[in-house]
């Protein structure tokens, strides 16, 4: 199959030669960042300046891929090897990589969880400063990463089953349910080979596939 050049840039979300060249270039210096950063959290942890460390060894290029499907309203769920999705999408700096890594225990350094969690887990807030929801609809929701291997499968699931939910009641939904979904919206889960064996993974996969769920 060919495309037109003007097909190609739409697909790739791109206007000219040249904002693809600076969209590759972005892509290459992500995935290069990526790399680094799981090199120097290990060698800290080796050093003794860290407890522990977990990184996208060699998952770098589909993260930066999968990330680019990613539209704002989607929801990502999930595990510890995802620091280059959290990377691409703004998520997380390279500085909150690190106090994360260190469990640096003050919210301004580390926004994601103050130090209270296992490192490589981000997300992205829910609520503001006053306790009220942000709204959902025009944003990337990285829900937290879970530890367990298959453990955020029963959670995607949800979120997918929640989207056909909005979908299919949003004549009859409060108006502010619109900041949970735009009626578009699709749920990423990321996992790992030793996690496809678990029950969690294959039980959430058939309901999943039964329900043709986003």
């Amino acid at each position: 199959m060919t495309i037109s050049t003007k097909e190609a840039f739409k697909l790739l979300g791109v206007n000219s030669i040249k904002e693809l060249k600076r969209e590759i270039l972005s892509d290459y210096v992500n995935a290069i960042r990526g790399r680094y950063i799981s090199d120097l959290t290990y060698s800290e942890m080796k050093r003794g300046n860290a407890a522990f460390a977990i990184s996208a060894d060699g998952k770098e290029l589909p993260q930066v891929v999968v990330s680019r499907f990613m539209k704002d309203g989607d929801y990502f769920t999930g595990y510890y090897r995802d620091s280059v999705v959290a990377l691409v999408k703004g998520v997380a700096t390279v500085e909150d990589f690190f106090y994360n890594h260190y469990n640096y225990p003050y919210e301004g350094k580390d926004p994601h969880s103050a130090g209270r969690q296992m490192v490589g887990h981000y997300a992205t807030r829910m609520l503001d400063d006053d306790r009220q929801w942000i709204s959902q609809s025009n944003a990337l929701n990285y829900i937290s990463n879970v530890s367990p291997t298959s453990g955020h499968m029963p959670r995607a699931l949800g979120l997918a089953w929640a989207s056909i939910y909005y979908h299919a009641m949003k004549e009859k939904m409060p108006l502010n349910a619109t900041k949970f979904s735009n009626g578009d919206e699709i749920t990423f889960a990321t996992i790992g080979d030793a996690s496809c064996a678990e029950g969690l993974f294959l039980e959430s996969a058939n309901v999943i596939a039964a329900h043709q769920l986003p």
